[in-house]
Parts: structure tokens; C-alpha cells; sequence
């Protein structure tokens, strides 16, 4: 899901804000890494990091030349947040979704155990993820089947190791119905 390689926005902490506005043109992720020589993450800067230091309230202002040739002279590393929330090459999607919920940011870095950065993962790759496997705008029907949390329960509704039990199997292709087993510890009587 994330975005790495040539595909991961990245510049160094003295590239321009112009820099950074080419970068996130370009990408449309609206966040763009921030590393040193070596890799290792240092910030991010957002779409909203460059509001930020180019208002647009900015235009109507006699001094608009002057604030642009200002905030045009800053540099990445002067506006980026230092140390920003990462996210794991291992972690979850559940766990990104969790993650965005939670801290209210459009896009995580995704670093190694040494701080390398690997990529990037925004929500709108989240949202893509769980569209597919949810199979949303495609024809059928979601079955979601609710149970606890325990050892067996698999077995109790028809799953035995990989093979489904032939009643469900039928009843599944028979209706075309995509198949989503969903586990709870809250499962309402």
C-alpha cells in the first residue's frame, strides 16, 4: 500500500518551498519526507505546513511581495515538523487506520527499526485498501459474520482449516455473496 520508491515524495531539509510545492504537484499526496544524506526520516511537511507560511490572505496585503520573497527564501527543514508520527513496514492496515483515526494526519511515514525511511502511506490508500477488500462497488452481496474471539469458532460456522462446509459454500456462490469474517470480543446476543 504505501508508496515507495520513485513513487515516495522525499527532499532534503534545504531544498526551497518552491521545492516542496513541485514535490507535492507532482505526487498529490499532500506530504512530503524529509531525510538526511543516510535515509533516516527527519520530518514531514504538508500542503498545510506551506498554507502555513503562504497565506493566501497574503494577496490582499500591500506587502504581498515582500512576505513571498520571505517565505520563498525559507527552507524545507525551517517549516517541517521535526519527528513526526510513523507508522512500521509491518504494522497492520488496521493498525494505519487506527493510527489516522486517532492522530488526525493525512499521511504517516513509514520507517524501519533504524529509522530508514521505507515510504510513505496516506488515508486515501487506507480508504482504497479496505474498498477493495470490502469489495465495494462491485456486484454481490457482503456477508459479515460476527463471533467471538476464541479458538473454535472458525469451526463452529462451517470452516474446517481451509475448506469451507459445503452448506455455506453453496449458499455463498449460490447468492453471490462475498465472504468477510470479521471477529469481535463485543458480539451482541
Amino acid at each position: 500500500l504505501m508508496h515507495s520508491g520513485p513513487r515516495n515524495p522525499v527532499l532534503p531539509p534545504r531544498a526551497s518551498a518552491a521545492d516542496v510545492i513541485d514535490k507535492l504537484s507532482e505526487t498529490r499526496l499532500g506530504a512530503v519526507n524529509v531525510v538526511d544524506s543516510d535515509g533516516r526520516l527527519l520530518g514531514i511537511i504538508t500542503d498545510r505546513d506551506i498554507r502555513g507560511v503562504m497565506p493566501l490572505e497574503n494577496v490582499r496585503l500591500p506587502d504581498f511581495c515582500k512576505k513571498m520573497e520571505v517565505a520563498s527564501q525559507l527552507k524545507v527543514g525551517d517549516v517541517m515538523t521535526p519527528d513526526p508520527i510513523t507508522i512500521g513496514p509491518h504494522d497492520t492496515i488496521e493498525d494505519a487506520l487506527l493510527m489516522f483515526e486517532q492522530k488526525k494526519v493525512g499521511a504517516f511515514p513509514v520507517i524501519d527499526a533504524e529509522g530508514r525511511l521505507k515510504g510513505i502511506i496516506s488515508v486515501r490508500d487506507i480508504l482504497r485498501a479496505f474498498t477493495n477488500v470490502l469489495g465495494i462497488g462491485q456486484p454481490g452481496t457482503l456477508l459479515c459474520i460476527l463471533v467471538e474471539e476464541k479458538v473454535g469458532q472458525l469451526f463452529m460456522i462451517g470452516f474446517s482449516g481451509e475448506e469451507l462446509s459445503s452448506e455455506i459454500r453453496d449458499f455463498i456462490n449460490r447468492y453471490n455473496i462475498d465472504c468477510l469474517l470479521y471477529t469481535s470480543d463485543a458480539v451482541d446476543e
